[in-house]
């Protein structure tokens, strides 16, 4: 459930506004958190755009694409539908990304070769897949910065997607997968 209310931080500074010399306006949840900001510079007017989405206000988003809105997650089962969407849907192979509390969990979709890397204080866990395979699998993070990830770490997309539900729901790693915990 979102947040019947969030803050959205404006930029660049206006004075008297805050302590911190920024300046907040209230807006209503599920109304775009995306603020055009104007800078004046002595050579030109420039314009940037920040966004605050709900998972940094306590909610659970997958954030799937660097320009497009993340989708709400309400439990482990809304989680696999909407991984079974995107990996069913994806023109070429994609890497989401759910904030898990302090964790960042991120899955690979979109290719026969899936896998789940979460991130930790100490380092960070994927998935082991088969030893014996070679070469890598073309991904792009969050749909547009590409990255390359080694096949051995290659799942099933059930098995990912069955090792993010566990994650997400109870911080635990599914027991039925290998994982290589790096630190």
């Amino acid at each position: 459930m979102l947040p019947a209310t969030a803050f959205v931080a404006m930029f660049p500074p206006r004075p008297a506004r805050s302590a911190s010399g920024g300046w907040t306006k209230r807006v209503r949840a599920g109304s775009p958190l995306t603020v055009h900001v104007s800078r004046r510079t002595p050579q030109s007017l420039t314009y940037g755009v920040r966004r605050f989405w709900p998972s940094r206000v306590n909610e659970t988003f997958i954030e799937w694409s660097s320009s497009d809105a993340p989708l709400p997650v309400s439990g482990a089962d809304a989680l696999v539908l909407h991984l079974s969407s995107l990996h069913s849907g994806a023109t070429r192979p994609l890497i989401v990304n759910i904030p898990v509390g302090r964790y960042s969990l991120q899955v690979g979709l979109g290719s026969p070769d899936c896998f789940v890397h979460i991130t930790h204080d100490d380092g960070y866990s994927v998935t082991h897949g088969d030893d014996s395979a070679d070469g890598v699998t073309e991904y792009f993070l969050l749909g547009t910065h590409h990255t390359e990830i080694q096949r051995i770490h290659a799942i099933p997309f059930a098995v990912a997607s069955a090792a993010a539900a566990e994650f997400y729901s109870s911080q635990t790693y599914l027991d039925s997968v290998q994982w290589e915990h790096i630190i």
